[in-house]
């Protein structure tokens, strides 16, 4: 007999057992270490009050794990992952747990539901659709072997030497970012994930790189250096196309040493010349979204 119930009260070790048997077949690798998956939980805002899991008896068979934050100056609910383990599928648990959360939602005055979606994953797609969700938009994930990013870096070796032995230009690690003063260097904000919150909610664990010229900021980059996974990447509008991005690129990887690869999640489709930039250094995509959200 299936029953639903809030994940406060159940052991970590078990959500994260059904959660890398719900996630085994699913197009990006999620087999997570208990670690692995606190960090992200933290870094996410996770609120296991606020998430639900399916039970069969004992057995938590399914959930949706969410967090809590503001987005666009709002309460909002987010998504951190939907699972539901694959003898247990189209049975209707996805559409009851989600519909549960509405209610607990709404009950408790969160008014926004923000998730990301994975485009091939039709299923799950059109259940949001179902229940009202909207495309806010599209995004691309990214990763490229560091061994060829490299050589990229290799063949543009003498122009960035050219920056580094410049004076007026100075590589340093930021231990207290100004935000105001970076937002400034987005053109589109970033997701969830990648937030300013989430960055903020893990900065024991995430370093920040800036690069300044004559001692003003122009341009950051906030990163894993456990694993070069990169959250946010920006230059100045007007110190663009003058190779800051790989000199950042390279520092990045320098301080990632048990790296293999960079990644580079939920890149906003409209950014066409920090597509281009990563494509030409040999990024590949892994996965595309969708950004969705409801009005409850």
């Amino acid at each position: 007999m299936i029953h639903y119930k809030s994940l406060e009260n159940t052991d970590e070790k078990i959500i994260l057992e059904t959660h890398n048997n719900a996630f085994s077949d699913y197009q990006v690798q999620m087999n997570w270490t208990l670690p692995q998956f606190q960090n992200i939980n933290k870094q996410r805002g996770v609120r296991y009050d606020l998430s639900i899991g399916a039970f069969d008896d004992d057995k938590l068979v399914g959930f949706i794990i969410n967090g809590a934050g503001d987005w666009n100056n709002k309460p909002t609910v987010y998504d951190c992952g939907t699972g539901i383990i694959k003898e247990y599928r189209h049975t209707g648990i996805g559409t009851e747990i989600l519909l549960r959360l509405i209610t607990l939602l709404r009950d408790m005055g969160i008014f926004q539901y923000l998730l990301e979606v994975i485009k091939t994953n039709e299923n799950a797609y059109q259940l949001y659709l179902k229940q009202g969700f909207e495309i806010i938009r599209e995004f691309d994930c990214a990763v490229a072997e560091i061994a060829r990013i490299k050589k990229k870096i290799e063949e543009r070796k003498e122009d960035i030497q050219i920056i580094l032995n410049d004076k007026d230009f100075e590589i340093c690690e930021i231990t207290q970012p100004n935000w105001d003063i970076y937002k400034k260097f987005w053109d589109k904000p970033p997701s969830w994930q990648n937030s300013i919150q989430s960055i903020e909610r893990n900065r024991e664990v995430l370093a920040i790189l800036g690069i300044n010229h004559k001692g003003t900021p122009v341009g950051y980059a906030a990163f894993d250096p456990r694993n070069a996974g990169i959250a946010q990447f920006a230059i100045h509008p007007e110190y663009r196309r003058r190779k800051l991005g790989i000199v950042l690129l390279e520092q990045i990887i320098m301080r990632a040493p048990t790296a293999k690869r960079v990644s580079i999640i939920n890149i906003d489709k409209r950014l066409s010349s920090f597509i281009g930039f990563y494509e030409n250094l040999g990024f590949k995509l892994f996965a595309e979204q969708y950004e969705m959200m409801k009005i409850i």
